[in-house]
């Protein structure tokens, strides 16, 4: 069960590595994008553990689906703050609705919890831990991560480059 674990986390994160990088071209960036949710993969796992949770196969499903959306939540964060130009207006603009996103996501897989089969609601509260600590794994490290994420050699103001033109949206946000 270990090398299944190992496969397919290193699988996916290996996958997941690639896609970004493709679409990044720079290294130092893709592997910052993924480092939010590589951490919550450790503290899910770490979870599991304190709890006495055993991987099963049923649950082993809940590691590759995190590894994909947990990507997406830094890919989606990091783009609004490239978009509107800096790191607060980006990371008020993609907040909200990277929360309902991922909300409507937990709820949907959380809903399993519900289950009167203990497997199948193991899979759906699991599910659930996951998702929570990659949103807030997103949240918290991609502003930390933004040096990084702008392709600057110095930072000095908190603003990534511009990626395209930035449209008025009449609430402060660029």
């Amino acid at each position: 069960m270990t090398h299944q674990i190992v496969a397919m986390i290193g699988g996916s994160l290996l996958l997941n590595l690639v896609l970004v990088l493709v679409a990044e071209r720079n290294a130092a960036r893709a592997i910052g994008l993924l480092s939010p949710t590589l951490a919550a993969i450790v503290l899910y796992l770490g979870s599991m553990g304190l709890f006495g949770i055993a991987i099963d196969p049923i649950n082993l499903i809940v590691l590759p689906l995190l590894i994909g959306l947990g990507v997406d939540d830094g890919v989606y964060l990091t783009a609004h703050v490239r978009h509107v130009g800096s790191l607060a207006g980006g990371v008020r603009r993609g907040a909200v609705p990277l929360m309902l996103a991922v909300a409507t996501t937990i709820v949907g897989f959380g809903s399993l919890g519900l289950s009167r089969y203990p497997a199948l609601g193991r899979l759906g509260a699991l599910a659930a831990l996951g998702l929570s600590l990659c949103v807030v794994a997103a949240m918290v490290a991609i502003p930390l991560l933004a040096p990084i994420l702008a392709d600057r050699e110095k930072w000095g103001h908190s603003s990534f480059p511009r990626s395209g033109p930035v449209e008025e949206h009449g609430d402060g946000a660029a």
